[in-house]
């Protein structure tokens, strides 16, 4: 089902998660954002929690035990480990509509799901207040929000 955000509010949802984001962050290098927020693990439900875990099993589908006679597991993410070696732009775009209560993009680590992706994503002529932009440009896309206009 296609969800379109009508401007018929005064904020767009999205647009306060970004803005208290921008304010605690801004200046801030990846580094330092990464040990709080690390959008790439946030936006995936299997990583909000730091993780799945899952229990390795034998081959009889019995868990394997350690030592200690506790199940062995293994954490697998699904998000990249930082936001200084992997492009986040996506991710935090995800991440601000997951956390305004929104569907997220279906690839949570690629600007193109937002130009690609149709059904949850509409083209617009003119830019807006909170729309989100994708672009391509030299070894990639890019997405961002549109915070405001230069020129008329």
């Amino acid at each position: 089902m296609r969800r379109v955000w009508r401007a018929n509010a005064q904020v767009a949802p999205w647009m306060t998660v970004a803005l208290k984001d921008a304010v605690a962050y801004g200046g801030q290098d990846e580094k330092v954002v990464t040990k709080d927020h690390n959008y790439h693990r946030l936006v995936t439900t299997d990583d909000r929690a730091g993780g799945r875990v899952d229990v390795l099993k034998d081959k009889k589908g019995k868990p394997r035990l350690g030592k200690d006679k506790q199940p062995l597991t293994r954490t697998h993410f699904d998000g990249a480990d930082s936001l200084s070696t992997t492009p986040w732009c996506a991710s935090f775009v995800n991440y601000c509509l997951r956390e305004a209560g929104l569907e997220p993009g279906r690839r949570h680590m690629s600007s193109y799901t937002f130009g690609e992706d149709k059904t949850l994503f509409v083209p617009i002529k003119q830019p807006i207040y909170g729309a989100i932009r994708f672009s391509t440009r030299d070894g990639g896309g890019h997405v961002c929000f549109v915070y405001g206009c230069i020129g008329s």
